[in-house]
């Protein structure tokens, strides 16, 4: 029976965990910008890598 407490407990320690981790992860993201000057993709607005246009967006022609 301690056995099965054991696993519980450390499951949910590890659970807790990375919860903390992904929390603190997406706490340090920087804010990106859609459409912003006419781009069609994310413009980064801090960081090293500011003012570069990211992950464009594409949409696909319809066929008639």
């Amino acid at each position: 029976m301690k056995q099965r407490h054991d696993d519980l407990l450390l499951k949910h320690s590890e659970k807790i965990s990375k919860e903390k981790k992904d929390k603190s992860i997406f706490k340090n993201f920087g804010v990106v910008g859609a459409y912003n000057h006419g781009t069609t993709g994310y413009r980064i607005k801090n960081g090293t890598n500011e003012g570069k246009v990211v992950g464009h967006i594409k949409i696909k022609s319809k066929e008639i």
